[in-house]
C-alpha cells in the first residue's frame, strides 16, 4: 500500500484569526497529524475543538491573495446559549 505524501502549508491560529506562516511541510496521509486539515471547513472545526495554535492545510486550500482567514462562528452551540 502506498503512502500519500501532502505538501501542507502550516497556519498559525490566534485569537479567531488563521494566516499562513510561510513554512511548507509534506505529511504522510492528513490523519497522521492532529492539527492536520483536509479543508478550511476542517481547520474550522479542529479549531473550535482545539483552540488557538499550529494547524496544517494543503496548499491547494488556501484561497489565493487571501492573508487572513476569520474563522468566527456564524451561530452559537449550547456552550454559548448557556454563559
Amino acid at each position: 500500500m502506498e503512502r500519500v505524501h501532502h505538501q501542507c502549508v502550516e497556519v498559525h491560529v490566534y485569537g479567531g484569526d488563521a494566516e499562513r506562516t510561510g513554512v511548507l511541510i509534506e505529511l504522510q496521509g492528513l490523519k497522521a497529524h492532529r492539527r492536520a486539515c483536509s479543508s478550511i471547513r476542517d481547520l474550522i472545526r479542529k479549531y473550535k475543538l482545539l483552540g488557538d495554535g499550529i494547524f496544517y492545510l494543503p496548499v491547494n486550500q488556501w484561497p489565493d491573495d487571501t492573508p487572513t482567514i476569520t474563522l468566527s462562528a456564524k451561530w452559537l452551540g449550547i456552550d454559548g446559549v448557556s454563559r
